[in-house]
């Protein structure tokens, strides 16, 4: 139950994600469970579960850190985020956490706060979600693997010769706004839209959408507003 709801965090990661959270009013509901039983009743927690896709979805669980694993030589930058060289994820998230006993609180019978942590995945949710637990082996393997190929060719990005226009948000809660912008930096022929407006899922939220495209279409006109 602590980690569902940890989870929440990866509910609210983006504004589409949190209309639907409140639209099934998940967040009040997990409050009068509390006041009225103590504890989180059965169709609560099953209403959080159905806003969380990692059974529908098993793949983006198996994945989600692997994505970030690369051999040759050290690379910091380039999607904004560190990459692991020669090294095995070795379930990353999870060991920072313990690392941060701020996130280990679980109880709500004190004054601590509860931190949500966002779009992570932990080793445990192959043992709580039904489609995952078959994966279980397949997920630890990946965890442990260290003979990833490169990611990214450096040299002919820098060399690049296709525009490309990029969007980059100051406030993006998973990607570093300095890493994206010194990634950018790195690829040639690249342009980039920058705003404090607009969140991580900006591209693909209602009402944000059409404005994205309209910036980077100007971008590609070199249109000045």
């Amino acid at each position: 139950v602590a980690l569902t709801m940890y989870m929440v965090g990866y509910v609210v990661r983006s504004a589409a994600c949190f209309r639907r959270l409140m639209d099934k009013e998940i967040i009040l509901r997990l409050d009068s469970d509390l006041e009225h039983f103590g504890y989180f009743t059965r169709p609560t927690l099953s209403g959080l579960e159905s806003t969380q896709g990692f059974d529908d979805a098993p793949l983006y669980a198996l994945v989600h850190e692997a994505i970030y694993l690369q051999g040759g030589a050290y690379e910091r930058v380039l999607i904004g985020v560190l990459l692991f060289s020669n090294h095995a994820s070795n379930w990353s998230a999870d060991r920072v956490m313990k690392d941060h006993p701020a996130f280990l609180n679980f109880s709500t019978s004190n004054d601590e706060p509860i931190y949500f942590t966002g779009e992570m995945v932990y080793p445990s949710m192959f043992r709580d979600y039904t489609e995952l637990r078959n994966l279980a082996p397949v997920a630890d393997i990946l965890a442990q693997m260290t003979d990833w190929p490169s990611l990214y060719d450096t040299e002919r990005l820098a060399n690049n010769e296709v525009p490309v226009y990029a969007s980059i948000y100051v406030d993006d809660m998973y990607v570093s706004y300095d890493f994206a912008r010194e990634t950018a930096s790195k690829i040639k022929n690249c342009k980039t839209f920058i705003t404090n407006t607009m969140y991580h899922d900006a591209i693909g939220a209602a009402g944000k959408s059409e404005e994205v495209f309209k910036q980077l279409f100007a971008l590609r006109e070199d249109v000045m507003d």
